[in-house]
C-alpha cells in the first residue's frame, strides 16, 4: 500500500503515467490521498515537480525509502519542498473587507 509521505519511482510499462510525466523514469511523492483513497502523486519531471494527481494502477510504481530516493534521484530529492508544492489557503488573492464573516480565518 502506498501512503501519503512516500517516495516512489517510475521505470517505464505505463503509457498514460509516461504521458503525464513525460519521462520512461521518474521519482515521485505521495503528498496525500484523493477521495477513493488513491495517492495523489506529485512528479518531478527532470526540471520541476509536477501538480500531484491520482495514481490509479499502483503497481507500475515502487516504493523507496528516502535515503533510496536521495541515491537514485539526487537532483529531484533535493529540490523538493513541500511548502512549494502545499494548497494555497483559500482566501489567497481574495480582496475581502476585514470585517466580511466569510472572509475571517478561524
Amino acid at each position: 500500500r502506498i501512503n501519503a509521505g512516500d517516495w516512489v519511482e517510475y521505470r517505464g510499462g505505463d503509457d498514460r503515467l509516461k504521458k503525464q510525466i513525460g519521462a520512461e523514469a521518474a521519482l515521485g511523492h505521495v503528498v496525500e490521498a484523493d477521495p477513493c483513497s488513491r495517492p495523489r502523486i506529485t512528479w518531478f519531471d527532470g526540471t520541476k515537480w509536477l501538480k500531484p494527481y491520482a495514481m490509479f494502477d499502483q503497481d507500475a510504481v515502487h516504493v523507496l525509502f528516502a535515503d533510496q530516493a536521495a541515491s537514485a534521484y539526487p537532483e529531484a530529492f533535493s529540490t523538493y519542498s513541500e511548502l512549494a508544492l502545499s494548497k494555497p489557503p483559500a482566501t489567497a488573492g481574495i480582496d475581502c473587507p476585514e470585517d466580511a464573516a466569510e472572509c475571517q480565518q478561524a
